[in-house]
Parts: C-alpha cells; sequence; structure tokens
C-alpha cells in the first residue's frame, strides 16, 4: 500500500500556509509544521475529521531559532519541505531590521539539512521575483522593480531565496528538486480553479489575480501528482484565477 510522503510546512499561520495544512490533513498527508503557537494554528484550522497522528506540531519563536539537531530531525522526517513564510505587512514588516532575511535564511538552512537526501523543495514566491526564463519587462516595470530592491525588504528577500535555490540546486545535481510558484496578486476567495504560466503574462501590475487557497491547491498537487512535479521541477511557475466560465443565459 502507497503511503502519502510527509510534508515539512514553515509558514503554516500564514494566510496562505492554512490552507495548504488544512488541505493536505484532510487528504490524509502527514504533516509538521513549526509555529510560534499551536493554539493558534488549531484555531485556524479544522482537525475534526482529521486523524489524530497526522499533525505534528513544534512551537519556537521562529524556524531559525531551532538548533541544527533541531532542524536535521525535523527535515530528516520529511519527504517535502515547504516554504510559506512572507513578511508582515506592517512597517516593521517591511522596513524593520529584524528578520531582513527571513525567507532566504529558512531556505539555507533547510537545504543544508537536506542536501545530501533526495527531498522535494517548493517555495511560495511572487510574480515580481525574475525568472531566468522571463521575458524582459518594460523600463517602466524595472525602474520599479529596482525601487522594490532598494526599499522594500520582503521583495529584496523574496528575491535572494530565489537566486539561492537556482544558484545552489540546479538540475544537473541529483539532490534537492525545488519549485518556486510564483502567484500573481492574491486575494481571499476563490472564483475558479488556477491556471499556470511558464513566465509573466501581461504587466506586473495589472489586474491578475490568484485566490490564496489555489495557491495552496496547486502546491499540493505538486506534491500529490508526480506528472505535476515532474512537469514544473526546477522551474518558477506564475500562477493566476483561471477564467470563469460564463453560464449561458435562459432566454
Amino acid at each position: 500500500m502507497k503511503t502519502n510522503p510527509t510534508v515539512l510546512i514553515v509558514g503554516a499561520t500564514g494566510a496562505t500556509g492554512k490552507h495548504l495544512v488544512q488541505s493536505l490533513l484532510n487528504d490524509g498527508y502527514p504533516v509538521s509544521v513549526v509555529v510560534r503557537s499551536k493554539e493558534r494554528l488549531l484555531s485556524l484550522i479544522d482537525t475534526e475529521k482529521v486523524e489524530n497522528d497526522l499533525l505534528t506540531v513544534k512551537e519556537a519563536p521562529s524556524f531559525n531559532d531551532l538548533s541544527d539537531a533541531e532542524y536535521n530531525e525535523l527535515v530528516e522526517q520529511a519527504d517535502v519541505l515547504v516554504s510559506c513564510l512572507g513578511h508582515t505587512l506592517n512597517l516593521s514588516g517591511i522596513w524593520g531590521r529584524a528578520d531582513r532575511r527571513l525567507v532566504t535564511d529558512t531556505v539555507k538552512r533547510l537545504t543544508a539539512a537536506a542536501k545530501d537526501n533526495k527531498k522535494k523543495f517548493i517555495l511560495m514566491s511572487s510574480d515580481g521575483v525574475v525568472g531566468p526564463k522571463d521575458d524582459l519587462r518594460p523600463f517602466s516595470e524595472r525602474a520599479i522593480l529596482a525601487f522594490f530592491r532598494y526599499v522594500f525588504t520582503p521583495h529584496v528577500d523574496n528575491e535572494e531565496a530565489a537566486a539561492y535555490l537556482q544558484s545552489q540546486f540546479p538540475p544537473t545535481q541529483d539532490g534537492i528538486k525545488w519549485v518556486i510558484a510564483r502567484p500573481t496578486n492574491l486575494v481571499e476567495d476563490a472564483t475558479s480553479d488556477y491556471q499556470v504560466h511558464d513566465k509573466p503574462v501581461g504587466s506586473l501590475f495589472g489586474d491578475t489575480k490568484i485566490a490564496r487557497s489555489l495557491v495552496a491547491k496547486f502546491m499540493k498537487d505538486l506534491i500529490s501528482n508526480s506528472q505535476l512535479w515532474e512537469r514544473y521541477a526546477f522551474q518558477m511557475p506564475v500562477l493566476e484565477n483561471a477564467p470563469t466560465k460564463e453560464v449561458p443565459s435562459k432566454e
């Protein structure tokens, strides 16, 4: 009997991470998380119909406060590593000095613990992060992204985390395989399924959107669907809501 892979999620109490935790548990996947508060996590998800032994929770002020031994143990027990980390959207989170490289530092420590093993790594990023296969953006968009690099901590952190995976774990190596998911503008309500592009389509500041629950669905599909994983391994797919189907009027 085939068993589901164990998934380690960082950023599990975030606006997208909680959807991924819930979806995986609902489908019988063992999930490990590191959170500041177990109580808060349990307030965000419904565990009523989830098997008791599927969810493992470790409490810590932040993932990077764990010792190397704790890191190694968590990573060793997992088959898939997922980062849904992001910066708090307030003055401290955007311009503060604390955790300026939260995502990058976590990616480095996770991959350091996993580099000798064949793990899968999914990084939730942003469509503002430029991929190697992307078309050259218009000068105005490139100028704004350059400004973001200078001013906004979260954008620089996302870029550096993605660059680290690409440079340290190229397709030629036989260890960690990764996918960097780049959602467009994140919204709460899902009105359709997700749609995947190999590179950004349209303007960086257009009206393309993707529901957080659909980003989580795509990441779960990467874990559960081997063909989808192979399609996007070592790539940076861009996610947006699929067009809604219009219902013909009855006249």
